[in-house]
């Protein structure tokens, strides 16, 4: 049986991924590195002493450190930079030089004895002299490298990579003299290894080495190259062995494994001694202490560090399992003072086990309270306490009897801070994200990118040779490149084809805490090419963004500060959070905030869309984000669709109804799991980014390569040509309704692709629609017929279903073709009208206006007045360039003139059609003039458009002639006849009692007002835009353009069209509230006024 070590110390240290350990010469340090960038030196008798213990150094070496290794006073790093560097540790850990480079990333190194060996996902393995400085390269792998080491008699090279073998070189020829097959499964990447596969030797006789793998660990022979033995752990299966390490006396061989067990074996006897559980994932690195052979170190995939002591204490298995009562009778026979040390030398097995081991000798004496098996089990779950980690299980109070009521109540103070600290560990919220620059990669490099983007490249040098910025330019015809010495020590970049914004944060403020915001104007016409402000004091630039005339930063007070290019402040307005990110189109800003703190690992982070030039809020809703995933990139794409990219590489496009739409899933467009897409634009349904083997962004040198990846939508059954379908018609349909949103909105939209895709897609949808029919899926098909938006491709379908012998389905889908067809022939009508009206209406406010003569006047009982004729109330026809005046005069005629003509002849208006036809005859023999006059407010409403030009006479008009024959009616009277109909706030007219509208004509009477308030929108609309089409059409005439604009005005945003429809009933109101009141006022006026103010009452309204 397996006798169970001591639970080791482990801490949290570096990020998760593969991490390294290693000791310095003297064996009193213990240096780890990470994926998070970092390496550390912890000083192992702080460990000892104080778990919780910081690291001494802390050395910022990039993005993710893959390895390290010592040797005496130089300590080698393994950077994300494709380099090996070396530090001088006497010296404060200073960088001394670069000893190796590679064209990938390093992915493990070794030191034994002068010589560093170092493996590259590139294939190669390089052996570098640390004495004479002079390197060996191996080639032969055909896979990214997992381990190498120099064996200890300087003579053999082993390697092992992830095409699965490994191969021995003879170190003075570098040729392979042994390869040894099926070491460990293929794969294409180190991250995607089922073993890590980190060998070692044999310390000093270098006999033998041990290759770690599937359920065990390998020991080949040296020469002979053939495999000795393999050491298993009985209790161990179904575990991979990741990585090995021998004791400094050779005899004992660790092994971390899959499992988070350490394993440690007696390589004589080919048996297991002891086994540790470290408490957390895979360990991926171990190595034991070259001095004290009690003593490893170890870390895990999340980035834990590990720490064992008093590992070897002369004891194999049955000799552990004999002195359990006497190592514990021993415990009690010592002095208060030596129970301390006792608790550091005391071997135990793990609290659980002891507790459940009913056959182990003395078992009673292990046995624990119920309440300290509450607490085991609960810190087992949430990674055991540190505290327990070095000491044996509790024993019973001494004799069996009651312990003291002191004892009591130290046991109980003691459990409540665990408990608490336990409950506070449990309870620490994940940090907010950071904010930071779309396309930049951290600023802790020391080469790095400052932004990366469609404009172009903007570097940051900020090392002991140069601190400088160079900007390149994509194209050189926007401007050439530049070279900006970083003297303030800007961290923050925007680059747009009009500017280059740099500020300073923070962390790189100047001596006296000040922030600042640098521009460079490419635009400018004057000699003041740059401008420089600093923001007040505690107050510094968190994010910026620069895109057309304007500039925005983002501060820490949560202010957004907008500049123009020449550095004229503008507006400021605050945000509800910390900044996440920021990016900008034309006039639009977006910006990504933290709304709250989140649970766990959750983010809680809202988003932001404002009209820069509107100055105005379009949007303010939740941020679409994976599960426990950070925000890695957001931009617009060159239409201006907006695109984010979280942590998981879900790229995700906010459509035009402010809904997120996942476009792409990058993490399927990598090679392996380990690699990341990082995005630096969008062109229509292509993402261009930059391939990140191992990391989620690119180094500066070499150049990174940019590829183009097509968009591809979540959709199932993508192996079918049914979800290829799909998912590429719902593709082409959420890049072509941002295309038509853009083109409403003004914005210069290529007809010719616009069409094209308008084709491919009824395309797709007859694909579809065929694909249904030849698998008999009727109702998927008729479905699909749905979807098509045009008539003729509906009469397609309805060929194709009654060739396939498909009737049901062929009559269904001539009705959806009928139904679509009378919809687009009612749209077209009501276009016509609206023509007809706009036309009659430019008619009568360019050519027709009601006048009365000056010298005309209105006697109280004036017979003239009330039975004039039509030839007596003549029109003043003024042409539209004539001003009024036909024939070089104008027209003058007496309204008042008393006619010959048969009154009771039937009235006719002077009105032109818009076509230039006669004049609609209305009325009836009874009516006199006064009947016959229009005016816009009097309208009554029309039943059929189409009669647009009639005269309807509304109801006080048909009592009229009752008014007209009782000569004692004064000019009141006579003026009430042009008032309009009072209406009720609820539509009911006030004219005897009656309801204007009725119950049943309720609701057509709505769609009547529908229909007028959208004809006044669009007349609206036309007159507004009609000189710029006209201008960016000057070869078509004025009716084609207005098509053109109705057309426009069709496939507007229902927001939009609902604005101005809105805008139109307010307009209609007014105008018939003014109306109302120049009657009042008519009313109130003397007879006697002079005539220019009898002019303004017959004046026709617009």
């Amino acid at each position: 049986m397996t006798t169970e070590g001591r639970k080791a110390i482990v801490k949290k240290c570096h990020g998760s991924g593969l991490s390294d350990v290693c000791h310095d010469a003297s064996g009193e340090m213990m240096i780890t590195c990470g994926n998070d960038g970092f390496v550390k030196v912890f000083p192992i008798k702080s460990i000892i002493e104080d778990e919780k213990c910081e690291p001494s150094t802390s050395i910022s070496c990039g993005t993710k450190v893959a390895s390290v290794a010592v040797s005496g006073n130089d300590l080698f790093v393994a950077a994300d930079n494709y380099m090996v560097e070396k530090y001088a540790i006497n010296e404060d850990f200073q960088l001394q030089s670069t000893v190796l480079r590679f064209t990938g990333d390093v992915t493990y190194m070794s030191v034994c004895n002068s010589w560093l060996a170092a493996g590259s996902s590139d294939f190669e393995i390089k052996v570098y002299n640390i004495e004479t400085k002079k390197q060996k390269i191996l080639l032969g792998h055909q896979a990214p490298i997992l381990s190498a080491q120099v064996c200890p008699l300087d003579t053999f090279v082993v390697s092992v990579s992830c095409d699965g073998k490994a191969k021995i070189w003879m170190l003075d020829t570098q040729k392979c003299v042994e390869t040894l097959d099926d070491i460990v499964a293929k794969s294409n990447d180190v991250c995607n290894s089922s073993s890590y596969c980190r060998l070692a030797w044999r310390p000093s006789t270098g006999e033998d080495f041990a290759i770690p793998g599937e359920n065990g660990v390998k020991l080949f022979a040296r020469d002979t190259w053939q495999q000795l033995f393999e050491l298993r752990c009985e209790k161990e299966t179904d575990v991979i062995f990741h990585c090995v390490t021998f004791s400094p006396c050779g005899r004992f061989l660790c092994a971390g494994s899959s499992t988070s067990k350490i394993i440690c074996w007696d390589v004589e006897t080919q048996q297991v001694m002891k086994s540790f559980n470290a408490n957390g994932p895979a360990v991926c690195s171990i190595e034991w202490n070259p001095i004290n052979d009690d003593q490893i170190a170890f870390t895990t995939m999340e980035g834990n560090i590990g720490f064992l002591c008093k590992i070897m204490d002369g004891n194999t298995e049955d000799e552990n399992t004999d002195n359990k009562k006497s190592k514990m009778d021993e415990l009690f026979d010592k002095s208060d003072d030596d129970i301390d040390d006792v608790m550091i030398d005391f071997p135990v097995t793990a609290v659980d086990d002891v507790t459940n081991n009913q056959d182990a000798p003395d078992a009673e004496v292990g046995q624990v309270r119920p309440s300290t098996q509450k607490k085991s089990r609960l810190l087992d779950d949430d990674m055991d306490s540190d505290d327990d980690l070095m000491m044996p299980p509790t024993p019973p109070p001494p004799s069996g009897g009651a312990m003291e009521s002191g004892a009591v109540a130290a046991d109980t103070t003691g459990n409540i801070e665990q408990q608490q600290r336990i409950a506070a560990e449990i309870l620490e919220e994940e940090k907010p994200q950071e904010p930071f620059q779309p396309g930049a990669t951290p600023a802790t490099l020391p080469h790095r990118f400052m932004t990366y983007n469609g404009v172009g490249i903007v570097r940051c040098y900020n090392d002991d040779i140069d601190q400088a910025i160079d900007v390149d330019f994509h194209e050189t015809s926007v401007h050439h490149s530049i070279h900006i010495p970083n003297t303030y020590g800007y961290t923050m970049a925007s680059l747009s084809t009009q500017a280059l914004v740099l500020a300073t944060g923070e962390d790189n403020s100047d001596e006296d805490g000040i922030s600042r915001v640098s521009c460079h104007n490419f635009t400018t016409f004057d000699n003041n090419k740059e401008w420089t402000v600093k923001l007040p004091k505690d107050e510094f630039a968190t994010n910026i963004t620069t895109e057309g005339e304007w500039i925005a930063v983002f501060t820490s007070l949560r202010y957004i500060r907008f500049f123009s290019l020449g550095g004229v402040q503008k507006e400021i307005i605050c945000c509800p959070g910390d900044v996440i990110t920021m990016t900008s189109f034309t006039d639009q800003l977006f910006i990504a905030y933290h709304a709250g703190r989140g649970h766990g690992n959750e983010h809680l982070m809202n988003y932001l869309l404002v009209n820069v030039d509107e100055g105005e809020i379009v949007r303010k809703d939740h941020l679409a984000l994976s599960p426990s995933t950070n925000l890695e990139w957001a931009g617009y794409s060159t239409e201006g669709s907006l695109f984010t990219q979280d942590s998981d590489g879900i790229v995700r496009m906010l459509n035009r109804k402010f809904m997120w739409k996942t476009v792409a899933h990058t993490m399927d467009m990598v090679p392996s799991s380990g690699d990341f897409l990082f995005i630096i634009g969008v062109h229509g349904d292509q993402l261009r980014a930059i391939l990140c083997r191992g990391s989620t962004f690119p180094p500066t040198l070499p150049k990174p390569i940019q590829q183009m990846e097509k968009m591809k939508l979540p959709y199932l059954e993508m192996k079918t040509d049914k979800g290829k379908f799909e998912e590429e018609y719902w593709r082409k349909s959420l890049l072509l309704a941002n295309q038509n949103y853009l083109q409403e909105s003004g914005y210069d939209i290529d007809e010719n692709a616009m069409n094209k895709m308008k084709t491919e897609l009824r395309q797709k949808l007859m694909m579809m629609f065929a694909h249904a029919c030849q698998n008999d899926k009727d109702t998927q098909a008729l479905d699909i017929a749905r979807m098509i938006p045009d008539v003729s491709t509906l009469n397609l379908a309805v060929k194709y279903a009654s060739r396939t012998r498909k009737m049901a389905l062929a009559e269904k889908i001539s009705e959806i073709a009928a139904e679509k067809m009378r919809s687009e022939e009612r749209l077209q009508e009501e276009e016509d009208d609206v023509i007809e009206d706009i036309s009659r209406s430019e008619s009568q406010e360019s050519s027709q206006h009601y006048r009365i003569r000056p010298s005309a006047r209105l006697s109280r009982n004036s017979q003239d007045f009330i039975s004039a004729t039509p030839d007596d109330l003549q029109l003043d026809e003024t042409a539209p360039s004539g001003g009024g005046v036909v024939g070089g005069k104008r027209r003058s005629f007496n309204p008042f003139k008393k006619s010959s003509r048969n009154k009771t002849s039937s009235v006719t208006t002077h009105e032109e059609s818009p076509s230039g036809g006669d004049a609609t005859p209305s009325g009836d023999s009874n009516k006199t003039v006064l009947d016959s006059i229009q005016r816009s407010g009097f309208e009554a409403k029309k039943s059929d458009k189409k009669s647009a030009t009639s005269v309807t006479p509304t109801a006080n008009q048909q009592n009229s002639s009752k008014t007209a024959a009782k000569p004692g009616k004064t000019q009141r009277s006579l003026m009430n006849l042009f008032k309009k109909t009072p209406t009720s706030a609820n539509g009911k007219s006030a004219v005897n009692g009656k309801s204007a509208v009725n119950g049943n004509d309720k609701k057509t009477y709505n769609k009547q007002e529908t229909a007028k308030h959208r004809a006044i929108a669009l007349k609206k609309f036309i007159r507004k835009n009609l000189p710029e089409v006209s201008e960016e059409f000057p070869e078509n005439d004025e009716a084609e353009n207005k098509k053109i604009l109705i057309q426009k005005f069709r496939k507007l945003q229902p927001q939009i069209k609902q604005r101005l429809m809105e805008e139109a009933a307010a307009t209609s109101s007014g105008s018939e509230n003014s109306a109302t009141k120049r009657a009042a006022n008519c009313d109130a006026s003397d007879v006697s006024e002079p005539a220019s103010k009898e002019q303004k009452l017959f004046t026709e309204d617009d």
